[in-house]
């Protein structure tokens, strides 16, 4: 499992997280998270694209959490749902660091993703 991932561009976060949750016994457990970014793609600030990033939380028994997708939302009106699916239907299963992260773009690429590191388990 890499020891971060970002964007090679420039970018900046959203002020929102949506947290997807399930209902485990009497308990909601968050299993993933869904963030807005902006990453610059140019020299100006109009040469950016907003992604959607969608987040496996990691839980403390499996060390676990990472990007499971990438939803650009510049140019697509469905953004919200794709990311919502790709949350529910993937992100409690993902194996992260052997699984690849979705990537739904559209018309517009999704900009360079860097990952850090791999690191061993303590």
């Amino acid at each position: 499992m890499p020891t971060w991932e970002s964007f090679a561009g420039f970018n900046r976060t959203g002020p929102t997280v949506e947290w997807r949750v399930t209902r485990e016994g009497g308990s909601e457990v968050p299993f993933a998270t869904i963030h807005r970014w902006s990453v610059s793609t140019g020299d100006t600030p109009r040469d950016e694209v907003e992604v959607l990033v969608v987040e496996k939380v990691g839980q403390i028994s499996a060390w676990d959490g990472c990007a499971v997708g990438y939803v650009v939302a510049t140019g697509n009106p469905d953004a919200n749902e794709q990311a919502r699916r790709v949350a529910d239907e993937a992100a409690r299963g993902f194996d992260c660091g052997m699984d690849q992260p979705a990537v739904h773009a559209g018309s517009v690429p999704l900009p360079d993703v860097t990952r850090g590191d791999q690191y061993q388990r303590p």
